[in-house]
């Protein structure tokens, strides 16, 4: 038996059972090294991070073995390997989007190095697996929304700490009441790890092809929409820090997740718009009862603060860059993107925005359902310049919804069919409201 104390160090790390995935895959997630002294909670962080890879099964394990020095002692890492290719081809369906066609094929635990030798060995997942990767392909249509993406990213880049990604996009949106918009691009991040094992900082870039079109042909359209029909370049550089001390990714039950980003458009990136986006992003999760059989009663605080502003040489922040709220994920209740202010009774977008959820969920069968009850809350004010001779309303005021949810776990998603009810509690006189919000398949 070895225990924690100052005369035991670490000899060596060994691992057992990942007959696919690399020893250095999981030996990194440690934050311990050979000569460091044994601690039971940079071991526990580790057990954690392992299980959040979603490499392994849940019976991850992290055990001292004595060595032939009383001094020094081994660490042995157990692990079960899991499937981590899906292949995914179905239809789904939302309040949002109706009808959703869906095509993915995704490699979470990717190696570009391990090349099959045979069409068998391609065919059963044993190739191009084992490095911590992760490679993408996905194409989705839908009523408002088609996308299609594909993407790469790197933990490890050159053995070291230090991750970098990259995607290739199309979207073509037709959420917009008044206009179309189509992006295409690329984006490209890089990484890394930052003080200890909770804080983590990342630099994205983002090149997109915009194009306008499609808007209503109503004469009364106010001059900030016509102004931006056509085709735009974009083009900007985001820093982002993040703090994570959840206990998991997939059903925190405990910890915060904050990101702090900026992202900073045109001017020495270049581009036709010129803006500035500051953001907040803040989550509290909580487990209030813990029942006999490990599941637990959670409650989820999540808040966004977030402003966009236009400098140098562009005048105002064009629409289909502004903020709006209403929906599945923003604020219940009220129908998709409808809390915004309007010009002549159109949507022109707000260029500031605050929202904010309570929800409380429970376990209804094992983790497969959970039920939940919820209050959000939040508005999109300030319209920025409009035509004097226009009238602008709905720019401002608080809105409330509170509502119940159920959320069911199915083998065909690895996201769970949510279905809402909710009641507005606060509204103004112009917003467009909803009570059932459901979606199933993919969430955009």
């Amino acid at each position: 038996v070895v225990r924690e104390s100052a005369e035991i160090t670490l000899r060596e790390v060994i691992t057992r059972g990942n007959t696919k995935t690399r020893d250095k895959v999981v030996i990194r997630q440690m934050e311990l090294f050979p000569g460091d002294r044994i601690d039971t909670t940079k071991m526990k962080i580790a057990v954690q991070r392992l299980k959040n890879l979603n490499y392994f099964e849940d019976d991850v394990r992290i055990t001292p073995e004595p060595s032939d020095n009383p001094e020094e002692a081994n660490l042995v890492i157990d692990v079960t390997e899991k499937s981590t290719g899906e292949f995914n081809f179905g239809v789904g369906i939302s309040s949002v989007d109706s009808f959703v066609g869906n095509f993915k094929i995704t490699q979470r635990n990717f190696d570009y190095r391990d090349m099959p030798k045979s069409w068998r060995d391609f065919i059963s997942g044993n190739s191009f697996v084992g490095a911590g990767q992760t490679f993408s392909m996905e194409a989705t249509g839908g009523a408002k929304r088609q996308r299609y993406t594909v993407s790469f990213y790197e933990p490890w880049a050159f053995d070291r700490p230090i991750r970098l990604g990259g995607s290739l996009f199309r979207v073509v949106d037709n959420n917009f009441s008044e206009f179309r918009q189509t992006n295409t691009g690329l984006t490209a991040q890089v990484g890394r790890r930052l003080w200890g094992p909770r804080w983590d900082g990342e630099l994205d870039y983002r090149f997109s092809f915009t194009e306008i079109d499609e808007l209503t042909s109503s004469r009364k359209l106010p001059p900030i929409l016509r102004d931006q029909q056509g085709d735009r370049v974009l083009s900007s550089v985001t820093p982002r820090l993040t703090y994570d001390s959840r206990d998991s990714r997939l059903q925190p039950s405990r910890g915060w997740l904050m990101e702090l980003s900026a992202e900073v458009g045109g001017g020495p990136f270049l581009g036709d718009y010129n803006w500035f986006k500051p953001q907040l992003d803040v989550a509290r999760y909580l487990t209030m009862y813990k029942l006999k059989n490990g599941q637990k009663h959670i409650l989820e605080l999540r808040g966004r603060a977030a402003m966009i502003e236009s400098y140098g040489d562009s005048s105002d922040v064009p629409p289909f860059m502004r903020f709006y709220a209403g929906g599945i994920d923003s604020i219940r209740g009220f129908q998709y993107r409808t809390i915004t202010p309007m010009e002549n009774n159109f949507q022109i977008g707000g260029k500031n925005m605050v929202i904010g959820t309570a929800e409380y969920s429970v376990p209804l069968y094992d983790e497969i359902v959970r039920g939940s009850v919820f209050a959000d809350g939040g508005t999109v004010f300030d319209a920025g310049e409009t035509d004097p001779r226009t009238r602008v309303t709905n720019e401002s005021g608080f809105r409330a919804s509170v509502g119940v949810g159920l959320a069911v776990r199915t083998p065909l998603s690895p996201l769970p069919i949510r279905v809402y009810l909710s009641r507005p509690i606060v509204r103004n006189d112009e917003d467009r409201t909803k009570t059932f919000d459901f979606t199933f398949g993919t969430r955009f």
